[in-house]
């Protein structure tokens, strides 16, 4: 098949965030010199362009509210290794879905101008809204508190249920969520900036997890299963491990001594990341999934977004899009998880601190030892 991007233009995949992006960039990562040999460059050393898309975005790579923004002369490095390219460039990086229209029109022109071909990969609602709900409770995703306490920042999400029925009721679209995946306004945005004939949407299905790897392909004009799925995908949550999780991030935040740092350093790197590794979810648990009231909106809603796509290249079947109704409704509340999901939270936690993870640079580790004991001597009385 003969490419769509021609030679020396560079494909721009923008995400949004999950729709396959991780699947796309590990593959493209570990065929990164093979890909030379082929005159199509991957830059830089890293998975993604995760750093660039921050620096040009003008924000922290981290969720927390504490970081600096990424210096601006990543996303020039980026730039300077895309010019350089003898043939074709592909840049991945599921930040340029957050992009405003300014953003963009830099972001093309720097990469090119006529010679970027957009790629944006969608996938169904009913998948992306659990996932996109336990990846901010995973992340510690800030979120506004109200009145005077709107200069701080919660780690806290809401119970996925009312969550859910808050981003439905969102008609007008105003949420990060639907800014990145409402795909039909999405593609519009990058359209006035390189052309409707310049965007492709590739629908990335549950039954062909591997298809975005050969609609990849085909874009930039590599063989048939040039590109291989590389590294094991992170499970997801149970629904009660997940509740269990949040009512535990309230808990920690009701008692004020988490910082953005240690949050990042013991919750999420230590007690999260151990309890996804080490836990297996048992028979009697259930798969975070929306309920059975919310499937007739959000297929409205994706019908809407299916018929914005109409004009645009795209990959795959738009049927896939369609709202999956669950086997057996969930319920709201799940009211229990195992003990061993709490064990496995601890565990991580006291792993992380044994290694002493970094927590505030002024605070050594006897005084971080001396501050948990006060914290416990209080509790006992």
């Amino acid at each position: 098949m003969s490419p769509w991007v021609p030679d020396r233009g560079v494909l721009l995949h923008v995400g949004p965030p999950k729709t396959g992006t991780t699947a796309l960039q590990n593959s493209l990562a570990a065929a990164r010199d093979r890909l030379a040999r082929r005159d199509v460059v991957y830059p830089g050393k890293k998975v993604s362009h995760w750093y660039p898309s921050c620096a040009v975005l003008g924000r922290s790579a981290t969720a927390h509210p504490a970081d600096p923004p990424v210096p601006i002369e990543s996303w020039e490095r980026l730039v300077r290794r895309v010019a350089r390219r003898p043939g074709r460039a592909i840049v991945s990086s599921e930040g340029f879905a957050d992009a405003e229209p300014e953003q963009i029109d830099r972001i093309v022109a720097d990469l090119g101008g006529s010679a970027v071909h957009v790629l944006i990969t969608v996938r169904g609602l009913g998948a992306i809204l659990p996932s996109t709900w336990q990846q901010d409770l995973k992340s510690g995703a800030p979120v506004p508190l109200p009145g005077v306490m709107a200069r701080m920042k919660s780690r806290v999400v809401k119970p996925f249920d009312e969550w859910v029925a808050e981003t439905l009721g969102d008609t007008r679209g105003k949420s990060l969520f639907w800014w990145r995946n409402d795909f039909s306004a999405l593609a519009q945005r990058w359209a006035e900036a390189v052309g409707p004939d310049n965007v492709t949407v590739a629908v990335v299905s549950s039954d062909d997890p591997d298809r975005i790897l050969r609609d990849a392909e085909s874009l930039v004009g590599l063989p048939d299963r040039f590109l291989r799925r590389e590294g094991k995908a992170n499970r997801s949550l149970s629904r009660q491990e997940s509740e269990l999780v949040r009512r535990w991030l309230v808990r920690l935040e009701s008692d004020q001594f988490l910082t953005p740092r240690r949050y990042h350093d013991w919750v999420r790197r230590g007690g999260l990341w151990n309890l996804v590794e080490a836990r297996r979810p048992g028979p009697g648990e259930a798969r975070l999934a929306i309920t059975t009231d919310a499937v007739q909106p959000l297929q409205e809603r994706t019908d809407r977004i299916v018929a914005g796509l109409t004009g645009y290249r795209v990959l795959g079947d738009l049927a896939d899009l369609a709202v999956v109704p669950p086997g057996s409704a969930p319920p709201s509340d799940p009211g229990w998880a195992p003990d061993d999901v709490a064990i496995e939270l601890l565990m991580g936690v006291l792993h992380a601190v044994d290694r002493q993870v970094p927590v505030d640079e002024s605070e050594s580790g006897g005084e971080l030892r001396a501050t948990l004991a006060d914290r416990l001597r209080r509790r006992r009385r």
